[in-house]
């Protein structure tokens, strides 16, 4: 069982070498088990499974890793919710927070996707809807609604000012 652990430590390192959500920090990954296929180029992770690197943090029930080559494509979570902090600038002490059944991360594009009873926040400030997408290097979010459950924004006076 050790060497099993050491073989899959190693893979999940090789596979998570290239994100770069906080540039030049090391991930580590925390879960209670890992199955890795190198011939489709993914890892997945389960069981309270917590990705870190930096100010970002990643967390939910399952955590799938997938690459292209060397370097890691996209992350998703799923969870009850999944969970998201990033750290919204290195100058700010404020965290965006994100809360979804899903959220995957596109490394291309630098974006977090949120789908299912998704909602952002930062500080007493709320962004909910069924989709968001958000754009971590712009700060940018898109929601979508559904007619049952429309697109929702909180927001106190004070923050607008911000």
């Amino acid at each position: 069982m050790l060497c099993l652990c050491t073989i899959i430590a190693c893979f999940s390192s090789y596979f998570v070498k290239a994100l770069s959500l906080s540039s030049g920090e090391e991930i580590t990954i925390q879960a209670d088990f890992a199955t890795i296929d190198e011939a489709k180029g993914m890892v997945v992770y389960e069981g309270n499974v917590i990705l870190l690197q930096g100010a970002f943090t990643l967390k939910g029930k399952m955590i799938r890793a997938k690459s292209d080559d060397d370097n890691v494509t996209s992350f998703f979570a799923n969870g009850n919710p999944a969970f998201f902090s990033q750290q919204r600038k290195s100058s700010d002490k404020q965290y965006v927070e994100g809360r979804a059944t899903q959220i995957s991360y596109h490394s291309k594009d630098k974006k977090i996707i949120l789908k299912g009873n998704a909602s952002i926040s930062l500080g007493d400030s709320e962004f909910a809807g069924d989709d968001i997408s958000y754009f971590l290097e712009t700060g940018k979010m898109a929601a979508k609604g559904t007619k049952e459950d429309r697109v929702k924004m909180k927001m106190k006076p004070d923050a607008i000012n911000e």
